[in-house]
């Protein structure tokens, strides 16, 4: 059984970084890793000078830098000026793209709904050298939940690929999304934000009520495989999920 990973997405300050490590305490309040957004599209995108201070900023977290639909060369010349060895992929990347950039980077692949319907595409993602699946949902960023995916999970993984849930993740929601779908990670960023702004404390939060659910087991599989991308419940309507067909 692999230990939960908690990624908090959208820092653009390194003082929150140092708040946010400084709050760290005990193996239930750890933060994994940070997202540092470099889609110019976002709101949350830092400029490279930021991204660079970001990632100086990092002691035990790990930085992991957001890229969307940008060609292979201009995503490895991004990262390494910016001194990142993680990088997230969250447009409509190719396997081939991730294999290019997998030689030099530990790459995150997010996956839309649409993309979790294809095996033979994920197979590939996984063969190109894919670290981690993350699911979000059609509009990423946008702070809509996603309903849990029809898709086979043993102990968290994805045809043996590590995976991570995120779309409208709050630390009020985090725990009833990781009994829905029994993935490895939690990842946020609307819902860990005061007033547009990052917040640490909410970081850790989140952290917490993360951690508070048991890793995923070969026990999760017969709940997810039991849920439908249709099979919305009232619940989950009233809580902002996104259909994802």
């Amino acid at each position: 059984m692999m230990p939960r990973e908690v990624k908090a997405c959208g820092v653009r300050d390194p003082a929150d970084v140092f708040m946010l490590e400084a709050l760290i305490d005990g193996a239930d309040a750890v933060v994994d890793f940070v997202g540092v957004n470099l889609v110019p599209a976002s709101p949350r995108c830092v400029d490279a000078a930021t991204a660079r201070a970001l990632v100086g900023a990092c002691r035990s977290v790990v930085p992991v830098g957001v890229f969307a639909d940008l060609d292979v060369d201009a995503v490895r010349a991004a990262a390494l000026e910016a001194g990142l060895g993680w990088v997230q992929l969250h447009g409509g990347e190719s396997p081939e793209d991730v294999f290019a950039l997998s030689h030099g980077f530990t790459v995150i692949k997010a996956l839309t709904p649409a993309a979790l319907q294809d095996l033979g595409l994920l197979a590939a993602y996984r063969d190109a050298g894919a670290r981690r699946f993350l699911f979000d949902g059609p509009r990423p960023g946008s702070g809509q939940r996603m309903a849990p995916p029809a898709v086979m999970l043993e102990n968290g993984a994805l045809l043996g690929v590590p995976c991570w849930l995120a779309g409208g993740l709050r630390p009020d929601n985090i725990v009833d999304a990781l009994q829905r779908t029994p993935v490895l990670g939690a990842d946020a960023a609307t819902g860990i934000e005061t007033a547009g702004r990052f917040s640490p404390q909410r970081a850790i939060a989140f952290a917490r009520a993360a951690r508070s659910v048991p890793s995923p087991t070969r026990a999760s599989i017969a709940l997810i495989r039991s849920m439908g991308a249709n099979g919305m419940t009232q619940a989950q309507a009233d809580d902002g999920f996104e259909e994802t067909t």
